[in-house]
């Protein structure tokens, strides 16, 4: 023989002494492969070769290759089952489980090679499984395969590993981790997975780790890279995947399931997943909701370090509550970031070159119709860099203090080839500014004489709503300034720019700088709309359309613009422009080009509209009519028998409107009415509609209110003041809103009568908004109104919202009724006594809504007094057929059960509509009735519809919300019901009083004699009726409530009456409810 061949011979007779040696150990025969592996039975019959898994993988028998077979359905190793020897296998037969009772791992594999197959594995302490080689020196462990395996409530991750190259994980399942992952890979390289499915693990479905710890060990080779999905990832997890590295470059080379689709980027430690750690994490979610949320939930959308998130392979996104100016940070030169809607509170600088950025309306004009919900920057945004597009977003910064900050889209430092389209900005303005300076909507500044900004593009932007600075200061909607060649302003709409007391104001304007001496040149200004530029005329420096300031022609150009509303439609102060080609090359509103008028000193033309000029001519029992336009004016008629009309809301006055004289008429027009630092109360000032005559009418207008006030101010939409005034105000729609600029209070108030006037409010839309406070409708100081069929609407902030408002005295002389409130937060009576009444009236949300007599904020001597509010309709006013409750049963009662762990009754004097569960509504606790020999309750009689007189036992568990029950009686859109009756059987009856007061009184419309009512409930848990108290020697109650269930002892059977009730009202319903 040869050598080869004694040395196998040798080997052979050696493996089986072993063998014979080995076995005496253990029962059952191993079976030796062909490759000279063997496969040995693991279980607890008689057959196998080894009772345990721990004792087959601690035994001396097992080598390099073996397989141990798990026959049986179930083990539970009391400890860790730890693989170290290279190249084992571990195969379940069957439906095979281990139960593991580790506290710490339940599988440990330490050895190469190793794979594990084909059983469940539950219950580890730790890790179920955890992979990574015993001495990390030796660098990572190479070769593991895990596949149809599937591992639950592992007290840490279910799959863990560690150090790991060459692995396939397939068609595993992990689920229910106590605090871990489903799937974790650390410094883990070349690694398939296929078919992985996770579900509720409480730090998501997989994640990859590389913390550069093990730099020492793997050297350049730290990190995890190379691990390959293949197909989806079936994670129904709220994070289906995440990365978490200590730098970005140790993950890498990673190829992602195929349903995953978009990266979230953070540096933070906040959660997901709930650790307190530091690193770079990156998270990977099936949709860009998801994404969004997840980055949402790290940030509050103005840090610098805010998470961001990118389509894989695609652009940046960034939603509400995120950061632009993150992914701005996070972007390379050419990249692409898409701004969903949404409202973000942050400046932005780009100044990375040939970076777009898109907003939802990107290549749709800022005025279109077709744009949807706007991305609203607010904050200032600054192109610095060559080759910005800045595209279909609105920007919306807060009021300009610093010179810094006076512009709300700025192009600057030398940029060239900057394009500003599709874009809105509004809504910005001055505070604070030095004297003589201004705000700009979007400027051009070419502020480097040696540098131009070169080939920029300003077109289909809105721009609109931006204010200047009180008589000093102005404002321009687009200015192209200093050292620009070659821009193109084109089929902008420049709308409402300036104020009426700012001291000039610009649509458009061409000028210089004082930086240096270099005028714009190359400049074209084609087809924009410009209307209602404002000022101050008796300023020197008015309001202008179009303004030249610097260049002149033929360096500027101008074609096809249309200007409008402003009091200079164009100024050239460079003399060179010809005023009659302008006029017809540009289409100027009003047609009208005046004859030079001199102004300062100097010849100009002018436009003027004024209403008041036309109201100081008029005589008694005229009209003065308003032609479709805006008036920025303040109005004052001072004439009686006046009437002043408008066509609807095309005809504005941007102003406040005074009605001091009697019997005057406002009609058919809109008041877009600002206020300031004012208070108190000179109407001309703070409020939009003021009317001191007597029988004055307001009807068909519009207010739009906005009261902005470092200081504390109110501004009220309709005010009527005074002993003799009075007004009927009829189909106003009133929309208010106010903004504090500082620490101050701010209010809006939709009407108020104030010191004795009367009014009256009826159809009429009032919706209110302030940081402050708000009130729809307020009756101060003595007034009366009368306030029915309107819509009402009132939100705050530091303090409430107000539907309707009592401050003074007389709460009883308000009439509210029949009013639809929508969205308010509080009723209050400031009266300190009397009751103000303001039932009949429909709530789309009463829970919502409080009710106020002795609210914190009050005075002491405006608190004591009373609200009514039930009943209440339920349905909305415009469906009731009547004039009053009492000729419909469209009206229903909002009872409120205390969530006090303790029983209640609830009964109902009338059949309702709905079943108990449909009345009662869900809560954790029961609901239970007497049917007159037993407590039925719960889903016994949840279907059941609630009759006349039924009364029921509540309870609600102590850590619950106390449960409100709304409901309408049964027949609600049918005439009123006849007198209906309930059954009473002789001997203890658990029913609703028929009414409210006397004992005698309620129960007499019984047909059998009550001998005994008891006013106490015990529910099913008191097994005798009720409380174990006999029928005839029991003292009745005082008086009743419709809603409280009692106890009655009838003498025999009969029938007990019952009937709609208008007059019981919460005051009753709470004394009952919170007395059982």
């Amino acid at each position: 023989m040869t050598r080869e061949q004694v040395r196998a011979v040798a080997l052979a007779a050696i493996m089986v002494v072993s063998m014979v040696a080995v076995g005496a150990g253990f029962a059952g025969s191993a079976v030796a492969q062909n490759d000279g592996s063997t496969t040995y039975e693991v279980g607890q019959g008689n057959g196998t070769n080894f009772q345990t898994i721990q004792e087959a993988l601690s035994s001396d028998a097992l080598s390099p290759g073996d397989t141990l077979e798990l026959v049986d359905e179930t083990y539970s190793p009391s400890g860790q089952l730890t693989v170290d020897t290279a190249g084992v296998e571990i195969v379940g037969v069957g439906d095979t489980t281990i139960e593991s009772e580790s506290t710490g791992y339940g599988i440990r594999v330490t050895a190469v090679d190793v794979r594990l197959s084909n059983f469940e594995i539950t219950g580890s302490g730790t890790y179920a499984v955890k992979v990574s080689g015993a001495d990390l020196s030796e660098g990572r462990l190479d070769g593991f395969t895990i596949e149809n395996v599937e591992v639950r409530d592992s007290g840490s991750t279910g799959i863990d590993l560690n150090a790991v190259t060459n692995a396939t994980i397939d068609s595993v399942t992990v689920s229910d981790t106590v605090s871990g992952n489903g799937i974790a890979f650390t410094d883990v390289t070349d690694t398939e997975v296929t078919g992985v499915t996770t579900t509720n693990n409480s730090w998501g479905g997989v994640a990859i780790y590389a913390d550069g710890a093990l730099s020492d060990q793997l050297g350049d080779d730290v990190g995890s890279y190379g691990i390959e999905f293949d197909g989806d990832l079936n994670a129904d997890e709220p994070l289906p995947l995440y990365e978490q590295a200590s730098s970005d470059d140790l993950i890498g080379d990673i190829d992602y399931p195929g349903n995953i689709q978009y990266r979230v980027a953070a540096n933070t430690s906040s959660t997901p997943p709930d650790r307190n750690v530091a690193n770079q994490f990156e998270w990977f979610y099936t949709s860009e909701s998801a994404a969004v949320d997840a980055a949402v939930a790290t940030n509050d959308g103005t840090g610098t370090d805010a998470a961001v998130v990118s389509e894989l392979g695609g652009p940046f996104v960034v939603a509400d509550d995120m950061s632009v100016q993150s992914a701005v940070n996070g972007a390379a030169a050419g990249d692409t970031i898409v701004v969903r809607q949404g409202m973000y509170l942050e400046n932005v600088t780009i100044d990375t070159a040939d970076l777009s950025i898109e907003g939802p309306n990107a290549g749709i004009p800022g005025d279109h119709s077709d744009r949807t919900s706007e991305a609203v920057i607010q904050g200032q945004v600054v192109a610095s860099a060559d080759g910005v597009v800045f595209d279909g977003l609105t920007v919306t910064p807060p009021n300009a203090s610093t010179d810094a900050g006076a512009e709300a889209l700025r192009v600057s430092g030398a940029a060239d080839n900057i394009t500003v389209r599709n874009n809105v900005v509004r809504d910005f303005g001055a505070a604070g500014l030095p004297e003589w300076e201004g705000v700009d909507a979007i400027n051009v500044f070419g502020g480097n004489a040696d540098d131009a900004v070169r080939n920029v593009i300003v077109a289909d932007n809105l721009i609109e709503n931006v204010s200047g600075r009180s008589t000093k200061g102005g404002v321009t909607g687009i200015s192209v300034q200093g050292n620009v060649e070659n821009a193109d302003v084109s089929d902008n709409v420049v709308r409402n720019v300036g104020e009426s007391d700012t001291a000039w104001a610009f649509g458009a304007v061409v000028r210089g700088t004082g930086n240096h001496d270099v005028v714009p040149s190359e400049i074209s200004i084609a087809q924009n709309n410009i209307s209602n530029i404002r000022s101050n005329p008796e300023t020197r420096t008015v309001g202008v359309g179009i303004g030249v300031e610097a260049g002149g022609a033929p360096a500027v150009t101008f074609e096809n613009n249309s200007v409008s509303d402003a009091a200079f439609l164009v100024e050239d102060k460079t003399a060179t422009i010809n005023l009659s080609v302008f006029a017809g090359n540009n289409d100027l509103d009003r047609g009208a080009i005046l004859q030079p008028v001199e102004i300062d000193g100097q010849d100009r033309n002018i436009v003027l509209n004024s209403v008041q000029d036309a109201l100081n001519l008029v005589s008694e029992n005229e009209t003065v009519k308003l032609v479709p336009g805006i008036y920025a004016e303040n109005v004052s008629v001072e004439t009686p028998n006046v009437t002043l009309v408008g066509q609807g809301d095309d005809t504005v006055i941007d102003g406040s409107v005074a009605l001091d004289a009697d019997e005057t008429t406002l009609s058919e027009v809109r008041i877009n009415a600002s206020v300031g630092d004012v208070f108190p109360n000179p109407a001309a000032e703070n409020n939009a509609v003021n009317v001191a005559g007597s029988n004055v009418t307001v009807s068909d207008v519009t207010v739009d209110l906005s009261v902005e006030s470092a200081e504390f101010s109110e501004g009220l939409a309709i005010e009527v003041f005074g002993s003799d005034a009075s007004a009927t105000i009829t189909n106003a729609t009133i929309d208010g809103t106010g903004e504090m600029t500082a620490d101050n209070l701010t209010a809006v108030v939709g009407v108020s009568a104030d010191a004795g006037a009367d009014a009256t409010v009826r159809d009429s839309d009032i919706d209110v908004a302030s940081d402050g406070y708000s009130f729809a409708v307020v009756a101060r100081g003595g007034a009366t109104t009368d306030v029915r069929n309107n819509e009402l609407s009132a939100s705050g902030g530091e303090l409430d919202g107000v539907g309707f408002g009592v401050e003074g005295d007389n709460p009883g002389a308000q009439t509210v009724r029949f009013n639809t409130f929508d969205g308010v937060e509080t009723i209050e009576n400031k009266a300190g006594d009397g009751e103000l009444d303001v039932t009949g009236n429909y709530w789309t949300d009463l829970s919502d809504v409080e009710f106020l007599t002795d609210a914190d904020t009050f005075k002491e001597a405006q608190k004591g007094g009373e609200i009514t509010y039930d009943p209440l309709l339920t349905v909305e006013p415009d469906e009731v057929d009547a004039d009053s409750l009492g000729e419909t049963t469209q009206f229903g009662h909002d009872l409120v059960i205390p969530a006090d762990g303790d029983t209640h009754s609830v009964a109902f004097p009338a059949a309702t509509e709905g079943t108990v569960d449909e009345v009662f509504g869900d809560f954790n606790g029961t609901v239970y009735a007497y049917n007159g020999t037993n407590w039925v309750g719960n889903e016994d009689i949840a279907d059941q519809r609630i009759s006349a007189l039924d009364a029921f036992a509540v309870t609600i568990d102590e850590d619950e919300s106390d449960q409100r029950i709304t409901f309408e009686y049964a027949d609600a859109d049918s005439e009123i019901p006849e007198m209906t009756s309930t059954e009473l059987e002789a001997g203890w009856n658990f029913v609703a009083a028929p009414s409210n007061g006397t004992v005698s009184n309620a129960f007499g419309v019984s047909t059998t004699e009550v001998a005994s009512v008891v006013n106490v409930v015990g529910g099913p848990a008191d097994k005798s009726t009720p409380y174990r108290l006999a029928g005839s020697d029991e003292i009745n109650p005082t008086t009743v409530g419709p809603f409280q269930g009692y106890w009655v002892f009838a003498t025999d059977d009969g029938e007990l009456g019952a009937a709609v009730p208008v007059g019981p009202t919460q005051s009753d319903e709470e004394t009952t409810l919170k007395g059982n």
